[in-house]
C-alpha cells in the first residue's frame, strides 16, 4: 500500500519539511517499506494494515492543523 502527500513548489525551501513528514510516521510505529519523493510529493510506501493510521496521522498533523489557523 502507499500513502501520498503533495505540496506545492513553496515548500522546497522550507527546512525540515521531509523530515517532519516522516518524524510523523515514525512516532506512530510503521515499518516503511520504501520512500519516493519528487519536488512537489513524497510517498510512503506501508503494509496494507498501516494505511488507515498513516493517512490518519498526516491529515491530523497538517491539512487539520492548517485549517485550524486563522485564515487557513
Amino acid at each position: 500500500a502507499s500513502v501520498g502527500v503533495q505540496f506545492g513548489t513553496h515548500y522546497a525551501d522550507v527546512p525540515g519539511m521531509l523530515y517532519t513528514l516522516l518524524q510523523r510516521v515514525a512516532l506512530q510505529n510503521v515499518n516503511l517499506i520504501e520512500i519516493s519523493s519528487t519536488y512537489t510529493e513524497i510517498v510512503f510506501f506501508i503494509a496494507e494494515e498501516d494505511t488507515r493510521i498513516v493517512f490518519d496521522t498526516l491529515f491530523q498533523s497538517f491539512v487539520a492543523e492548517h485549517n485550524a489557523k486563522p485564515g487557513g
